[in-house]
């Protein structure tokens, strides 16, 4: 990833021993033209793929992985948002989410908060 994430990513799996897959997504900003749902709709069909495919090894799974959906700021607030989705319409992938670690979510989108105000 172009933003400094595959180091993370690399440093999350020697750390944890585990696999961790960082998708390629759309996204949005002033120049780009996509908004939160299609960019929801990229990641909920990433998510599906993670679910019934290895990544290593390509291959149909045989079993159902346990899934830690992981973000910070407007990640976080994606992953947040995946998670909700995902719940609400999938039954398959409500199996699989095992978790959910957020850095500095942007859950206030209102900015109603006392600290946007200070």
């Amino acid at each position: 990833a172009e933003d400094g994430y595959d180091s993370l990513c690399s440093r999350l799996a020697k750390g944890s021993g585990q696999i961790v897959v960082c998708p390629d997504h759309p996204l949005s900003g002033e120049t780009r033209p996509f908004k939160a749902p299609e960019i929801l709709q990229a990641l909920l069909r990433g998510l599906r793929w993670l679910v019934r495919f290895d990544p290593v090894s390509k291959e149909r799974r045989t079993s159902s992985p346990e899934i830690v959906l992981a973000g910070d700021s407007a990640g976080a607030t994606q992953a947040f948002s995946l998670l909700l989705l995902a719940l609400s319409e999938e039954e398959e992938l409500k199996k699989c989410v095992a978790g959910l670690a957020l850095v500095s979510p942007w859950l206030d989108l209102t900015c109603g908060s006392h600290t946007y105000v200070s």
